[in-house]
């Protein structure tokens, strides 16, 4: 068994554990299907080759040269090379949001206003750590918008168009008893995992046994729904979308008498890698509260995770969890939802409700951006980053800290 590793001493104090809202979700009426069609290409035509020229290639004139040496073939003309094209500018970044009823889309690099998708923001009756969220939440490529109401549904962005995937709503079995919540997209928008529980209200009926409970899957090719069956916690893929994070808390009885010492009796935090789509768990790293709040980021391809533990915040190898180095120093209740710049040389975080941000390579020199709720941040680029504030959503550009209103009120699609 792998022993405990604490970088830091284990006799702190636990931190509060974060507080999740419950929504109580509501019945969607609208049951559109979606239709998929497919286009006929033509063969391709391959072009005869043209006949050769039979008439010889010209060939260089001999210059004449001295008695002592051979003749000579002058130098080819000098060739003038084409201009190099203009590199294309990046694409802008659709900046999603929702004001509570619909989704909108909007260009944040074009005078445009926003575009009403149509697709509704869904209700939801929980949001629970370790199982998922209320959405709504789009693919990572743009293309879908999940949401609940309270089963789960799916709309394309460009279309408008909606599709039903589940039907436990309609079934008088299930009605009001169960809660769904969205998990999270894989990397290649392929996959999207969901979970199965209870009805969180005290006026719900219990869920009979033939509801499939826990964690689920859809293949969005094909919309085929599948069971994840042994996984009982998800917090994030890593980059090559063929495993996730998972967090086991481990206390009471299940504290081996090793654990049980040097843990000192309180609950152990276990960090497991779990394979997609098989479920096979491995363990990564012990902690007492690095990963209980929640609060994990991935930096790239080369996994560096971002974790609260103690009183800081610190970064290290996924291979070497038992080595963390600390980024910022601070309190769980200051130091909130750290996200790296995906070009990995900045952190931006909620410090106690003021949007701060830090280069990773000198951590000392970090400021503050202004004002910024929850975890409403998003990175858009390397240097601009999505906000939530008090009246609306903001593009904040990181170098000269410029705010831009792209939205008054609403909340960010994640």
């Amino acid at each position: 068994m792998p022993s405990l590793s604490l970088p830091f001493p284990a006799t702190r104090a636990l931190l509060p554990l974060l507080a999740f809202v419950a929504l109580l979700g509501c019945k969607s009426t609208t049951d559109t299907s979606n239709q998929e069609a497919q286009a006929a290409g033509a063969e391709p035509v391959t072009a005869p080759a043209p006949a050769p020229d039979p008439s010889p290639a010209p060939q260089p004139t001999p210059v004449a040269a001295p008695d002592d040496g051979p003749a000579q073939t002058p130098p080819a003309p000098a060739v003038t090379p084409e201009p190099a094209a203009p590199a294309a500018a990046a694409p802008a970044t659709p900046l999603f949001y929702h004001d509570g009823a619909r989704v909108f889309v909007v260009d944040p690099d074009a005078a445009t206003p926003p575009r009403d998708t149509t697709l509704p923001a869904g209700q939801t009756c929980a949001s629970t750590l370790g199982y998922g969220s209320g959405g709504p939440l789009r693919s990572p490529d743009g293309r879908w918008i999940a949401w609940l109401d309270p089963d789960l549904w799916l709309g394309e962005v460009a279309t408008g168009e909606r599709r039903r995937i589940t039907q436990l709503q309609d079934d008088p079995t299930f009605a009001d008893s169960f809660c769904l919540e969205i998990s999270a997209w894989s990397p290649d928008s392929q996959v999207l995992l969901y979970h199965v529980g209870p009805a969180l209200c005290e006026e719900c009926p219990e869920p009979p046994p033939s509801l499939v409970q826990g964690f689920h899957w859809l293949a969005v090719d094909t919309f085929a729904i599948h069971p994840l069956p042994g996984v009982r916690d998800f917090r994030l893929w890593l980059p090559d979308g063929r495993s996730f994070l998972s967090v086991h808390t481990v206390q009471g009885d299940d504290l081996s008498e090793e654990l049980r010492q040097l843990s000192q009796g309180r609950p152990v935090e276990e960090l497991h890698r779990v394979d997609f789509p098989t479920g096979e768990a491995t363990l990564l790293h012990r902690s007492l509260d690095a990963y209980a709040f929640g609060q994990i980021a991935l930096l790239g391809a080369d996994a560096v995770v971002f974790s609260h533990e103690g009183r800081a915040i610190h970064r290290a190898a996924l291979d070497d969890l038992a080595h963390a180095t600390p980024v910022i120093s601070g309190a769980f209740a200051e130091l909130q939802w750290p996200t790296p710049s995906p070009d990995g040389t900045t952190l931006a975080l909620n410090r106690e409700g003021a949007l701060w941000v830090l280069p990773l390579a000198a951590p000392a020199e970090g400021r503050s951006l202004g004002p910024v709720t929850s975890n409403g941040l998003r990175w858009l680029d390397a240097r601009r980053l999505a906000v939530e504030r008090d009246d609306g959503v903001y593009v904040v550009d990181v170098d000269s800290g410029a705010a831009v209103q792209v939205a008054e009120g609403g909340a960010l699609v994640w």
